[in-house]
C-alpha cells in the first residue's frame, strides 16, 4: 500500500482497493468457521472446526481439540480425512496461515513475532507450512508481491 500511496493516479486508488479487498478476504476466511464447512458436515467436525477457529492463537494441540469435542484423536483424524480430505493439523495450519498473511502483507514487523502471534510455535514451523502451501518462504513471497507491476504502471 505504501507503494501506491506515492502515486496519486486513479489507477493507484483502485490498486489500493484491490489490495485491501485481498486482505479482507483473508481475514474473513480466518474468522468465520461457519462458511468454512458445508452445511451437511458432521456435527462433531463442525464443533472441532469452530473450536479451532476460536482457539488458534496459542499453542493449540489436536489433543485439545479432540478433548473439547469429546472424541478421540483418531476419530477426529478420520472425520477430517473423510469430510475435508485433510488432517486436523493441516486444517489448523491453514487457519493460522490465513491469520498470518493479512498481518504480514500490512506490516513491517518481524516475521518471527507475527508467526508466534498467529499460533506457530516458531519461525521454522511457519516457513515449512508456508512453503508447502505457496512454494516459497514468506520473505520470497513478499518480494514477489512487491515485484508485481503496480496498477499505475504503463502496459
Amino acid at each position: 500500500m505504501r507503494r501506491e500511496d506515492a502515486s496519486p493516479s486513479p489507477e493507484s486508488h483502485f490498486a489500493k482497493i484491490a489490495l485491501f479487498m485481498r486482505i479482507v478476504v483473508f481475514i474473513l476466511r480466518s474468522r468465520n468457521p461457519e462458511t468454512a464447512l458445508p452445511q451437511s458436515s458432521n456435527a462433531k467436525l463442525r464443533e472441532a472446526v469452530i473450536f479451532m477457529y476460536r482457539n488458534n492463537s496459542g499453542q493449540l494441540k489436536i489433543s485439545d481439540v479432540a478433548k473439547a469435542c469429546n472424541v478421540t484423536i483418531r476419530t477426529l483424524q478420520r472425520l477430517f480425512k473423510a469430510h475435508l480430505n485433510k488432517t486436523p493439523e493441516e486444517y489448523l495450519s491453514e487457519i493460522r496461515l490465513n491469520r498470518f498473511i493479512p498481518q504480514y502483507l500490512n506490516s513491517d514487523g518481524k516475521i518471527r513475532d507475527l508467526a508466534v502471534r498467529c499460533g506457530f510455535s516458531d519461525i521454522g514451523q511457519l516457513n515449512r507450512r508456508f512453503k508447502k502451501r505457496f512454494g516459497c518462504s514468506p520473505r520470497e513471497w513478499r518480494k514477489r508481491q512487491q515485484l508485481l507491476p503496480s496498477a499505475d504502471a504503463e502496459p
